[in-house]
């Protein structure tokens, strides 16, 4: 466990660095500072927490959907 919390705190900012350049690729300077201003305020950070509970959940009913 220790050699693989290791290699996360190493490892990490590699990762990080590769998804701000997608971000980077994928938004402008002014989409990334709207989407900061919106993930900000309760409501936003309560989406951001939720939000992959939600995708999953989604994805189940469009399935359940689907197959009918």
């Amino acid at each position: 466990w220790t050699r693989f919390e290791a290699r996360l705190v190493h490892d990490t900012p590699e990762l990080l660095d590769s998804i701000a350049v997608l971000y980077a690729r994928s938004f402008s300077l002014e989409e990334l500072k709207a989407l900061a201003a919106f993930y900000s305020p309760p409501v936003g950070e309560r989406l951001r927490d939720l939000q992959p509970s939600l995708v999953t959940q989604s994805s189940a009913i469009g399935q359940r959907w689907g197959s009918r």
